[in-house]
């Protein structure tokens, strides 16, 4: 999420100058874990990013079968041994969750 900011100047002798610029939140923070459900053979994490956003693409160890963007529900199939998914935001700020059989 870019946030636009705009600054103005104006001169003693009445010139005005104006620019813009995007800008990225600093982001610190990595996403947080807010529930993980199963049902049946499937795992579904709800993630929260408030900043940056869930790098979707980019999650890795298990592939996501689907994710609601929305509701940062990522839905995927439960492991047969232990592994570890990493969610990343779009800033890099990675969330680790072991997700056990």
């Amino acid at each position: 999420m870019l946030i636009e900011m705009k600054l103005s100047a104006e001169s003693f002798n009445g010139q005005v100058r104006t620019r813009s610029c995007e800008l990225m939140p600093y982001d610190t923070e990595p996403p947080v874990l807010i529930a993980e459900d199963r049902r049946g053979d499937k795992v579904y994490l709800t993630i929260r990013e408030t900043y940056s956003g869930i790098d979707y693409d980019k999650i890795s160890g298990l592939t996501p079968l689907n994710y609601d963007e929305e509701s940062g529900v990522v839905v995927v199939m439960a492991p047969e041994v232990e592994t570890e998914i990493v969610i990343p935001d779009r800033v890099g700020n990675e969330l680790r969750i072991s997700v056990l059989p």
